[in-house]
């Protein structure tokens, strides 16, 4: 099956693909640092998140491109867990989430060692800012497609910090 590329980088750099492609199965050598290659998959991951709770997520083939059939999908909510897998799983998710934020931590300023171009992790948290809600995901991708989730809802409170003075 012929990988799809992310539009962003067939947007800004189809004639490096076409130089680079036989180098390796997955698409990250394309993207520079460790930040660029987490920048992307945070995106990547709100883009299967926003698909996954349109209407028409069972016959979108972006989506199912985006995340492996046998994806491992776990989302403890309290002290029940729920292990549904693939799309379905990622629908289950966005489903229980009314997410209007997303963030993601970036590197740090200094070499976080050999980069897996490949296969990496993030961490994404999907924030509900009107119910106050979060769900803090670890993603694995593997040649840019999800393989993995762990996810857990998590409540919060915010409050102003007094103004300097």
């Amino acid at each position: 099956m012929k990988r799809m590329l992310p539009a962003l980088i067939w947007a800004f750099a189809p004639q490096a693909y076409a130089q680079s492609a036989p180098a390796q199965s997955c698409l990250h050598p394309l993207i520079g640092d460790a930040a660029e290659v987490r920048t992307h998959l945070a995106h990547r991951a709100a883009e299967i998140f926003e698909r996954a709770r349109a209407s028409g997520w069972r016959t979108d083939k972006l989506l199912h491109a985006f995340v492996n059939p046998n994806a491992q999908i776990t989302l403890t909510m309290g002290d029940v867990v729920a292990s549904p897998s693939g799309v379905t799983g990622v629908r289950a998710l966005a489903e229980h989430i009314k997410a209007d934020t997303y963030r993601y931590p970036l590197p740090k300023g200094y070499a976080d060692g050999p980069l897996d171009v490949c296969r990496q992790s993030l961490k994404l948290e999907l924030i509900d800012s009107a119910n106050r809600r979060r769900l803090i995901t670890n993603l694995e991708f593997q040649d840019d497609v999800l393989i993995s989730v762990r996810a857990e809802f998590e409540a919060f409170a915010e409050a102003r910090l007094k103004p300097r003075g």
